[in-house]
């Protein structure tokens, strides 16, 4: 997965310059794993992803990027699963009526 500048901004909370200087350091390479599953893990993301086939050296080969990153909004990411879980209450509703009547 690669991912444009701002995009991996907005996902690790770290500009290049600052992961460069962590990772230079003597216990670099864990400090900046540190860095980045504290920032990873604090605030649910929605990644904007693109996928395509290229062709690399005569091989097929899957090209994803990143193109952007935002946090979620809770109150719109809500409501969205409640209707997803209200359709899927009357959906199963509706197999057990049907189920019901042609048991009946």
């Amino acid at each position: 997965l690669t991912t444009f500048h701002e995009a991996a901004q907005s996902v690790l909370g770290l500009a290049a310059e600052q992961a460069k200087e962590i990772e230079s350091r003597e216990d670099g390479r864990e400090a900046l794993e540190a860095a980045i599953r504290r920032r990873y893990f604090h605030q649910p993301l929605q990644v904007s992803v693109r996928a395509k086939l290229d062709t690399y050296n005569g091989e097929q080969r899957a090209n994803i990027t990143c193109f952007d990153a935002r946090p979620v909004n809770c109150g719109q990411h809500g409501r969205a699963m409640l209707k997803s879980i209200r359709e899927m209450l009357e959906q199963s509703a509706l197999a057990a009526a049907t189920l019901a009547a042609s048991a009946a």
